[in-house]
């Protein structure tokens, strides 16, 4: 019996201790520090963190100082909402210092954990230079008196167990931090066969075709996905095989368009963006008209699925504008001419082309 009182005990106990964790509120304080401060300016921000910390351990027991100092670099109010969330702080003070000839000006900032502005208020300490104490005693309630009347916003924060659909619409506007779309153009190009092209048809290694055009969209953060078209006005050479003859042989192209889609991995920098992907699209190509040579009305002529592997490199020139080079590893249609038809079959192949743009214009908003 007695050894059912002491387990019931020991339950309420822990259960005790569980649900005073849970109400635990975590507070964290963050300075930024992109602006290079004095060494007086740090101590008096320091000093004044100090005595905010001790208020709030003193006059409330359902607080929890969280020192993140050194955690990660806060180089944005982006990247601390972020931190915040994920790390289960429940609200942190932002403070931006400002220094004056003979002044200090401080924001400080109170935010919850998915980024929304809880309180707001400035503290400006004049003549810090003119005095032996830095920060006077009024300035010092001053201060207290804005932790105190800001804290109380935090704590009458309920604790969502349920995502509300406010909540999730909050939570994707801080964590959206990359584009949305971009819409490029690639041009001048160089292209690279495996067989005798590269020395027969070495007049069409450079040109300026082919003229690619691509719109992308970033679904989630390291995923896109988008459509292209591309022109290519006499400059592909494809190999054939001619049953009159019984031999190979190479043609030289008059106009092909292709156009399809493509997927792949995206990831972005703060002044770059690399992807890499797959794309499908189908080949168009036309006959030029001085030759005796026609495409068959059928589905030969007009199917000729392709495959591809790209990869793209954009550097940021100014704002949403990016310089880009592009890199494609595409297969080609063998052809074939039978009397005067000059057609292909759906995914027969010839070989693999490397095929390099090196000017690009990217738009990334």
């Amino acid at each position: 019996m007695q050894k059912k009182y002491k387990l019931v005990i020991f339950l309420l106990f822990t259960l005790s201790i569980l649900f005073s964790q849970e109400e635990k509120r975590n507070i964290a304080f963050v300075i930024n520090k992109e602006e290079i401060l004095t060494s007086k300016a740090l101590l008096c921000i320091t000093y004044l963190v100090d005595i905010a910390e001790a208020k709030l351990l003193e006059n409330y027991n359902d607080i929890t100082l969280k020192n993140i100092t050194g955690e990660v670099e806060f180089l944005n109010l982006k990247k601390v909402i972020n931190y915040a969330f994920s790390n289960g702080i429940n609200g942190f003070y932002y403070i931006n210092i400002t220094e004056q000839d003979n002044s200090i000006d401080i924001d400080i900032s109170l935010y919850d954990s998915v980024g929304s502005m809880l309180h707001e208020q400035k503290l400006i300490l004049l003549d810090v230079s003119n005095s032996d104490k830095y920060i006077s005693n009024e300035k010092e309630e001053e201060w207290l008196n804005i932790i105190q009347n800001s804290i109380e916003n935090v704590l009458a924060l309920k604790e969502k167990r349920f995502m509300s659909k406010k909540y999730i619409k909050r939570n994707i506007k801080y964590k959206h931090d990359f584009p949305f779309f971009s819409l490029g153009l690639n041009a001048i190009s160089s292209k690279l066969y495996f067989d005798n092209r590269m020395v027969i048809k070495a007049q069409k290694i450079f040109s300026f075709f082919p003229l690619d055009i691509r719109l992308t969209f970033f679904p989630l953060k390291y995923l896109e996905i988008g459509l292209f078209c591309k022109f290519d006005l006499n400059n592909m050479v494809f190999n054939y095989f001619n049953y009159n003859t019984d031999k190979y042989d190479y043609y030289d192209s008059n106009f092909v368009f292709c156009y399809g889609f493509f997927t792949g991995l995206s990831f972005f920098g703060d002044n770059n963006h690399y992807s890499l992907g797959i794309q499908i699209y189908n080949l168009f190509y036309s006959l030029t008209e001085d030759t005796e040579w026609r495409k068959t009305n059928d589905i030969n002529s007009y199917f000729l699925p392709q495959f591809a592997i790209y990869q793209r490199l954009d550097l940021k020139i100014f704002k949403s504008l990016y310089f880009s080079v592009f890199f494609n590893f595409k297969t080609l249609p063998l052809f074939k001419l039978d009397g005067n038809y000059f057609n292909s079959t759906p995914f027969r192949y010839d070989f693999f082309c490397i095929e390099l743009s090196f000017i690009g214009i990217t738009l990334i908003i």
